[in-house]
């Protein structure tokens, strides 16, 4: 483990306490952003993967496939149509 240095004319209380301070300020945002991703993972999970939408605006039907990590795979007929899904899969994820 690093221990980051200080001068020796420090006493060794002031010396602790700084590298203690040090460890608290990495750790912080490292946790809260692990809380945010998990956040962010859990509400991803909870969509209904099985729902059918009927939604004006498309030629033909076109299908979003969301696979185990999270990442939609979108077909359709035409690009007017993939680019309509594309749109529709970011509004449904907000």
């Amino acid at each position: 483990m690093y221990m980051p240095t200080y001068p020796p004319s420090l006493p060794r209380a002031v010396r602790v306490f700084l590298a203690l301070w040090i460890g608290l300020l990495t750790i912080t945002p490292i946790t809260s952003l692990q809380s945010a991703t998990n956040s962010q993972t859990q509400q991803r999970v909870n969509l209904d993967q099985d729902a059918a939408y009927t939604v004006a605006g498309l030629n033909k039907p076109a299908e979003i496939i969301v696979d185990r990590y999270g990442v939609p795979h979108i077909y359709a007929q035409d690009h007017y149509d993939v680019f309509f899904a594309q749109g529709f899969n970011a509004a449904r994820d907000r």
